[in-house]
């Protein structure tokens, strides 16, 4: 990365270095991201509405519009308000899937849960075989350098098999775990295809939906959904570190008025896994 020197006045440098001893973050970054933010350029931030705390408690109602979500990133996953569907973001551009097929969402459909960032990988690699998703969740962690962070994915090929689902509507105070119930299930087999992913570290369980999550969206932009299994060879992978968390608390009575301290681990791995047979 070029340097870039400064003269700043004291009171600023002063500010940066009671900022750095605070925080343990390096001044450089601080000044990093403080530049983007003023000149709104896109940098490592990750920008999530909402809590997967909130999800299990059946707070599902629409907490920021596609628009409203699309001006932070042009990447990410969530789902749409009432579980209608899966939201996919891929290239700027928001998808819904749902049991009848992936289709552009509208700027106006409100969503009560979604992550995006504006993806640029620091680095890209070619995965000659994943056999199956835990397989491909292992050589991803391959690719992360800390457990504390949050990283986006982006996997482009065609695969052999992709197994996904797409909830489907419900309502707004429908749990995640109950919501998926009712899903709709795909076998994809032979198809071009961008898987959309997350990683979240365990110690932000209440926040996120830990480990890795994935979405996808198939090249013609008309299937998808959350990925349970997936096989491909020789296919691309580009990871992006994200130095930087923004968190949208829901401005909405069911929020402020949602009990989310419980635990609710069990729920979020009933709600991410393939149910069993």
């Amino acid at each position: 990365m070029p340097d870039l020197i400064l003269d700043l006045p004291p009171a600023v440098l002063d500010a940066l270095a009671q900022r750095s001893r605070q925080t343990g973050e390096p001044v450089d970054r601080i000044v990093a991201r403080a530049l983007a933010d003023a000149l709104q350029v896109g940098h490592s931030t990750v920008f999530q509405v909402s809590t997967a705390s909130a999800l299990m408690a059946g707070v599902a109602d629409g907490a920021v519009t596609v628009a409203d979500l699309l001006r932070h990133g042009d990447f990410g996953l969530g789902t749409f308000a009432g579980w209608d569907g899966e939201l996919v973001v891929v290239d700027g551009v928001a998808h819904r899937v749902t049991a009848g097929g992936a289709s552009v969402a509208p700027a106006g459909d409100e969503v009560p849960f979604g992550l995006v960032t504006h993806f640029v990988p620091d680095h890209d690699v070619v995965l000659a075989s994943v056999d199956d998703v835990a397989a491909l969740h292992r050589q991803l962690d391959e690719l992360r350098h800390t457990d504390n962070e949050i990283f986006a994915v982006r996997v482009d090929g065609r695969f052999d098999h992709l197994d996904t689902r797409a909830v489907c509507r419900s309502t707004d105070t429908t749990p995640l775990d109950l919501a998926v119930q009712t899903q709709a299930e795909f076998a994809l087999a032979d198809v071009d295809a961008t898987l959309v992913g997350y990683w979240t570290p365990d110690h932000l369980r209440s926040i996120g939906i830990t480990g890795w999550h994935l979405h996808a969206l198939t090249a013609d932009r008309r299937q998808g959904g959350h990925v349970f299994d997936v096989v491909g060879r020789d296919v691309h992978v580009g990871i992006q570190h994200l130095g930087d968390f923004r968190l949208a608390i829901p401005d909405t009575a069911a929020f402020r008025h949602a009990h989310l301290a419980t635990n609710r681990d069990d729920a979020i791995g009933r709600a991410e896994r393939k149910p069993s047979v």
